[in-house]
């Protein structure tokens, strides 16, 4: 009847023992299970077969007359059942329905083995990344301990420097001050020459030193952002400057406030007006415009000169420390103070920049976060 309707690959044995052992070496998808047999009836098969399916999935259709072994099978588990006597239609559509299902189920226990193993895969991953984590954090932990302890001891060469090396640098100063203002009418000409030279090369060496530990304390210091009113500031620092007073600063009173850190932004808005002030020609008075304008979530601070301007190709370097433009016997100065601006409005996460051409003053800007208004 099967081989009639297709089915090719089939067994048969009339011996109940032999069926465990045909089942281990064939793999059955589907057996047909008789349950009255002699020596061994279809209940004792399928107690056998279960421990040759460890999956708790019995490919078992029985075969019976009685109707009180229907259920009892089904317990037993058997996946269904054919009662005598046959209807050929019943039989052939039970088959095919347990071999649809069997196939289904073979294709389910292959992905659920394939899924186990991407499981332990994932597994190992996690334990392998949690592994890192802990090593990395150890590591951070440690690299942070070695930066404050790199940090404490700049901190005491910042104040070493501050303190005692720029001692003997006043000292050299004061006594060359006081030659000259003592000795200085009979001194020849070039060793008074030499001792104006001292007191110049001291004076300039400590401006050096000041502004070298200015640049490195623009890394330090606040650690949150605040709301800073620009008109305020600017003005503040205009007030509070003397080299400012003899320049005409027009400023925009309507100022958006900013985001960033007060100390950080004073000292780079009075490097930029410093700059501002002393970069212009011989017998020229300082004209120094200050506004600020909206940039997406962003306000941009606007400082404009009317000074010597800067060449396009030196619109980077300028910002870079000790870089300069100009020789000393020119315009004195260090070439840091652009760059202290640099670091100071990079650590308040804004950007900087300038528009200048010689001989057309410049115009530099900061742009930092806007505030929300109160």
């Amino acid at each position: 009847m099967l081989r009639r309707n297709g089915y090719a690959s089939i067994a048969s044995t009339m011996d109940p023992h032999e069926v465990c052992e045909l089942h281990l070496k064939n793999r059955y998808d589907l057996i047909l299970l008789d349950l009255v047999m002699p020596g061994m009836d279809g209940f004792q098969v399928m107690e056998s077969l279960k421990e040759i399916e460890k999956d708790g999935y019995l490919p078992v259709l029985v075969i019976t007359s009685q109707s009180e072994h229907k259920a009892r099978a089904l317990k037993a588990g058997a996946k269904d059942f054919v009662s005598k006597p046959f209807d050929l239609v019943e039989v052939l559509a039970r088959v095919f329905n347990m071999l649809e299902v069997r196939l289904l189920h073979l294709k389910t226990r292959r992905l659920y083995d394939e899924g186990m193993v991407e499981q332990r895969a994932l597994l190992t991953a996690k334990a392998e990344i949690s592994r890192h984590a802990i090593h990395l954090e150890q590591v951070v932990l440690e690299r942070t301990a070695q930066l404050r302890e790199k940090i404490g001891e700049l901190e005491v060469f910042s104040y070493s420097i501050s303190h005692d090396m720029r001692q003997p640098l006043r000292a050299m100063q004061g006594y060359a001050q006081a030659l000259l203002d003592d000795y200085g009418e009979s001194f020849e000409p070039e060793p008074k020459l030499f001792l104006q030279q001292i007191k110049s090369a001291a004076l300039r060496l400590d401006h050096l030193i000041q502004d070298v530990l200015t640049y490195s304390n623009a890394t330090h210091g606040e650690s949150e952002v605040s709301s800073i009113g620009l008109s305020e500031i600017v003005r503040e620092v205009v007030e509070n400057y003397p080299n400012l007073r003899n320049a005409k600063i027009e400023i925009d009173p309507s100022m958006a406030p900013v985001l960033g850190y007060e100390v950080a932004l004073t000292q780079s808005i009075s490097n930029l007006l410093a700059n501002a002030v002393k970069f212009v020609p011989s017998g020229i008075t300082p004209e120094i415009k200050i506004w600020s304008e909206p940039r997406d979530d962003c306000i941009r601070l606007w400082i404009q000169d009317n000074g010597i301007g800067i060449a396009p190709q030196d619109h980077k370097r300028i910002f870079e420390m000790f870089s300069r433009v100009h020789s000393n016997e020119v315009y004195e100065g260090t070439g840091i103070g652009l760059s202290i601006v640099a670091k100071s409005v990079g650590k308040m996460g804004g950007h900087l920049g300038v528009e200048s051409e010689l001989g057309k003053g410049s115009r530099f800007w900061i742009e930092l976060q806007k505030a929300e208004l109160p």
